[in-house]
C-alpha cells in the first residue's frame, strides 16, 4: 500500500514539476502578450479630438514607423511653446488616449503622444526593452528640433513610467512626472508572481536605477488604492531617492488619478514652475 502511494505521489510531483516548467517556458516566450495589451487601428481611420493636433509618422527602424499626435495649446508663438512628452500605459491607443492631452493643453502646454509598435496605426511589434527605449529616444530627438529641452516635461503613466524614467536619465528635460509608477518590473513580478524566477523576465524596466541617474526634478503621483501597481512601489522609489516629490492621492485607484483635485492642483503648480523659467 505504501509503495503504491509513493508511486502516485512521485507521478504527481513529476506532473506538477512538468507543469511548472511549461508555465516558465510560456512566461518567457509569451510575456509580450501578457505585458502589452495592444490593439491596432487601420491607417485610414481619422482621429477626432476637440483640441487641434498634428498627426505624423516617424521611422524608428527601416520599414517601421510609429504613429504620433501632437496636440497644440492656445499659445500662438512657437518660441513660447512648452511641451509634454507623454508615454502611455500598456492599454489603449491614440484613437482614445488623445483625450489625456487636454489636461496639459488647458495648462498652456503642447502634448506629444505616440503609440508603441503594434499599437494603433504604428508598425512592427515589441520584442525587447532596448527597442522600447530606442524608439522613445528617436521620437524625443525629433521633438527637440522644435522645443528646447528646458521647455520639455517628460510624463510616464503606468507601464510608460519605466520608459519615461530611462528617457529622463539619458536627456535633460525640465521635469519628470511619473503617474502610478513601479519600482521595477522585477519587483512587480515578485509581488504578483512570486513562484516564478525573475531571470525569466526580459523587460526588467528598473525605474529606480534610471531615476538615480536623472538630473531633472522628479514628481510622482500615486493613488493609495491602486491595485494594478501598488502604492508601495512609489514609497519604495521615494525611500531609494528621497529627493523625489511624492504626491499621495488618497482613495484613488489606478484609473482615476486624473480626476483627483489634488492631482490637478499639484500638476498646475509643477507646470507653472516650468512656464516661469
Amino acid at each position: 500500500m505504501k509503495s503504491r502511494l509513493m508511486k502516485i505521489l512521485k507521478r504527481l510531483a513529476l506532473f506538477l514539476a512538468a507543469l511548472y516548467v511549461l508555465a516558465c517556458v510560456l512566461l518567457y516566450f509569451f510575456q509580450e502578450k501578457m505585458m502589452f495589451r495592444l490593439t491596432s487601428v487601420p491607417k485610414n481611420v481619422v482621429y477626432s479630438y476637440s483640441t487641434p493636433f498634428e498627426e505624423a509618422f516617424y521611422e524608428v527602424e527601416t520599414g517601421v514607423k510609429l504613429n504620433t499626435l501632437l496636440f497644440l495649446s492656445d499659445s500662438t508663438k512657437m518660441e513660447a511653446r512648452k511641451l509634454i512628452f507623454f508615454i502611455h500605459g500598456n492599454g489603449g491607443n491614440l484613437k482614445t488616449l488623445g483625450a489625456a492631452a487636454e489636461k496639459y493643453t488647458d495648462r498652456g502646454f503642447d502634448c506629444f503622444l505616440y503609440d508603441y509598435r503594434g499599437y494603433g496605426k504604428s508598425d512592427g511589434s515589441i520584442d525587447s526593452e532596448e527597442q522600447l527605449f530606442s524608439d522613445a529616444q528617436i521620437l524625443y530627438d525629433q521633438l527637440k528640433k522644435r522645443y528646447p529641452e528646458k521647455d520639455i516635461v517628460i510624463v510616464g503613466y503606468s507601464l510608460g513610467s519605466g520608459i519615461a524614467a530611462w528617457l529622463a536619465s539619458k536627456n535633460q528635460p525640465a521635469q519628470l512626472i511619473l503617474e502610478a509608477p513601479y519600482f521595477s518590473m522585477i519587483d512587480m513580478m515578485r509581488k504578483k508572481y512570486p513562484i516564478f524566477p525573475t531571470f525569466l523576465l526580459r523587460y526588467p524596466l528598473e525605474s529606480y536605477r534610471h531615476l538615480a541617474k536623472t538630473n531633472a526634478p522628479i514628481h510622482i503621483f500615486h493613488g493609495d488604492k491602486d491595485k494594478a501597481i501598488p502604492y508601495v512601489s512609489s514609497l519604495q522609489l521615494k525611500q531609494k531617492l528621497p529627493r523625489i516629490h511624492l504626491t499621495t492621492l488618497k482613495g484613488v485607484d489606478h484609473n482615476t488619478i486624473f480626476d483627483n483635485k489634488l492631482y490637478q492642483s499639484t500638476l498646475t503648480k509643477i507646470l507653472e514652475s516650468v512656464s516661469k523659467n
